[in-house]
């Protein structure tokens, strides 16, 4: 079973891989119901978020007299982190649970985490800083780019570990480059590399774009980022299919954030080898 705001890769993937999907999500658009067993719209909207009241019984009716194998939750749970244990007191969940989501998007957490680790990291901060021009504001569990703002102009409210809360982080200037990875809650195994483009929008300069998969990477460089990867992975307990997101700047490489589910890159690297 799955429930995304869009489930179409991950249904592509379990179909590839054998098993019959069942998706909720926001559009159950033709190419989504031509790969899934029953296909049904998850409540809610993109205006708003995923309506935790209902999921539990919108995903019962789907699942119907079948007994899922599992669950698999995809974007739009980042910051409805008790909605996923919800979930997962009702289906067997395969991914991340609410306490491992919490913990690795708390940008605060994440910081710390990668100081004590050794991982290069942007500046992070609640307060407004006293040069906004060199920093971008962003939503805490936020997904897809389209909640990053450049942080002039911007004052936002901040408050820590608030759900969906505003914060800052210095800017990075280099290449966007994405890595997608497994966890088994003590070490993270590296599916491959991407480098990712953004598709602005005027009120959205960042929004996701893209990306396009790279067969060559350093292989010294990625058994660093293997190693940043396992450290954060044991201190959150990540599970399941994950990502990072990280910068290539003159001075080598900063991780920026991990996305705890399957990545926005999973078609460019679900093939047969």
């Amino acid at each position: 079973m799955i429930a995304a705001i869009s489930g179409r890769a991950l249904a592509a993937a379990a179909r590839r891989a054998g098993y019959r999907p069942l998706v909720a999500d926001f559009f159950c658009d033709t190419d989504t119901v031509a790969l899934a067993e029953r296909a049904t719209m998850l409540p809610g909207d993109l205006q708003g978020s995923i309506n935790g009241e209902r999921i539990v019984e919108t995903l019962r009716q789907l699942a119907g007299d079948d007994r899922p194998v599992a669950i698999v939750l995809g974007s739009g749970f980042e910051r409805m982190t008790e909605t996923v244990d919800e979930v997962a007191r009702h289906f067997p969940l395969a991914g991340n649970s609410g306490a491992a989501i919490r913990r690795i998007k708390d940008p605060q957490l994440l910081a710390a985490d990668c100081a004590e680790i050794g991982i290069p990291h942007p500046e992070f901060r609640w307060s407004r800083p006293p040069d906004p021009e060199n920093w971008v504001v962003k939503t805490a569990g936020g997904a897809g780019g389209a909640h990053i703002r450049r942080a002039a102009g911007e004052t936002p409210i901040l408050q820590c570990q608030v759900p969906g809360g505003r914060y800052f982080q210095r800017f990075v200037a280099g290449r966007s480059i994405s890595a997608l990875f497994v966890g088994d809650g003590q070490s993270a195994d590296i599916v491959g590399f991407s480098q990712q483009w953004a598709s602005p929008a005027p009120a959205a300069p960042y929004r996701y774009g893209g990306a396009v998969r790279l067969r060559r990477f350093d292989r010294k460089q990625a058994a660093m980022i293997r190693g940043w990867l396992s450290g954060l992975t044991r201190r959150a307990g990540l599970v399941g299919l994950c990502s990072a997101d990280l910068i290539r700047g003159p001075d080598g490489y900063k991780l920026i954030e991990i996305n705890p589910r399957p990545g926005a890159t999973l078609d460019i690297f679900d093939d047969a080898d």
